[in-house]
């Protein structure tokens, strides 16, 4: 049967599933035109002629992004609503989506990295997007058997050669106890606790965002993450101690949470980057972002005398070297840890 959905104030994305023949899928600017189109194929189904749908010469970027989607939620692979790649598809398709993929141009992507860069995206978050892009669009093409010229491809060395895209830097950045205290005055206060929970637990955003009042174990004072980064498996969980190595009770905190929602912090991850961003420019705090929060979590972890296995079982790392690169550690930490006491061995011994 034909199902629409609308997907956007312009955008009726038509699914045709009937059993025993492959799955169509086109996105339309009107309602009108998405229902034509659900006829036409249930009448070709009804009187047994063989369903063909011709391809699409102005197809556009957001009709592309759509079609993409759409695959990927069919196979095993579902793009997850709160994944980096929800949001990079998200600013493709409002950006770039008005544009016909025929005529995408190099002078398009150099346009589109500039305004993105004006906003505050970094040359790693471009270079992820244009990338994406281009996986898009060699979705579209293969899709439709459509030949096209790889407008990405072509013009990456233009990009890099601009400093519009580029690999990610080595960031050592951590907040100072005066711009965490100048943060915590501006901040929505869920937000002010997402900070405190990021230094307290070093979760990603995403975690964050992810985490339910139902993944928390009372008894044990953990919480299960849920689908947990990691560079060879799927549906990775993980269940984490709520510990106070990072100077901050992150089992304490979680009873200041106010439960509105199944989930604790009920928001998007645009939300958090767009607000902390907000609340920094807005009392002169520059090259600090919501993920800095983790670097210092991890760096204090370290600080608290715990070992790399210890802090991979709070961090969820799966490759011990990577702890490195979130390790900043003062210098002046070092002298508390000669005075510290011997406890007994375990996860709660900064000595095991």
């Amino acid at each position: 049967m034909a199902s629409i959905t609308q997907t956007g104030p312009n955008s009726f994305r038509v699914l045709v599933r009937y059993k025993g023949m492959p799955n169509v899928c086109r996105t339309f600017k009107t309602r009108r035109e998405a229902d034509k189109f659900a006829e036409e194929i249930e009448s070709a189904r009804q009187a047994g002629k063989p369903i063909r749908v011709a391809k699409d010469p102005k197809m556009t970027i957001a009709r592309a992004v759509a079609s993409f989607r759409e695959f990927r939620d069919r196979g095993t692979r579902p793009i997850q609503p709160q994944s980096s790649e929800h949001y990079y598809l998200n600013h493709i398709s409002e950006e770039l989506g008005h544009i016909e993929v025929a005529n995408l141009s190099s002078r398009h992507l150099i346009n589109w990295c500039s305004e993105r860069a004006d906003d505050g995206a970094g040359p790693a978050t471009m270079q992820c997007e244009v990338s994406k892009l281009g996986t898009v669009l060699r979705f579209v093409s293969a899709s439709t058997d459509t030949p096209m010229v790889d407008v990405v491809k072509a013009s990456m060395q233009l990009l890099i050669y601009n400093g519009l895209i580029g690999p990610s830097k080595h960031r050592d950045r951590r907040p100072t106890a005066d711009e965490l205290h100048r943060l915590r005055t501006v901040l929505d206060p869920l937000l002010s606790l997402m900070v405190d929970w990021a230094i307290a637990t070093g979760m990603r955003r995403g975690e964050l965002i992810e985490l339910r009042w139902d993944d928390v174990d009372e008894q044990r004072k953990c919480v299960l993450v849920r689908n947990r980064k990691h560079p060879h498996k799927r549906d990775h969980n993980m269940l984490v101690p709520l510990t106070k190595y990072s100077g901050i009770d992150a089992w304490g905190l979680l009873k200041s949470i106010p439960r509105v929602s199944e989930r604790l912090f009920p928001v998007s991850a645009e939300w958090v980057s767009d607000n902390f961003k907000t609340a920094c420019d807005a009392i002169g705090i520059e090259d600090l972002r919501f993920h800095d929060l983790r670097h210092e979590a991890t760096s204090r972890f370290f600080e608290a005398g715990l070992q790399i296995q210890q802090v991979a079982v709070l961090t969820g790392h799966a490759k011990w070297e990577h702890l490195k690169r979130y390790t900043n550690l003062r210098p002046e930490s070092l002298h508390a840890l000669g005075n510290r006491q011997d406890t007994e061995p375990g996860l709660d011994n900064p000595r095991t």
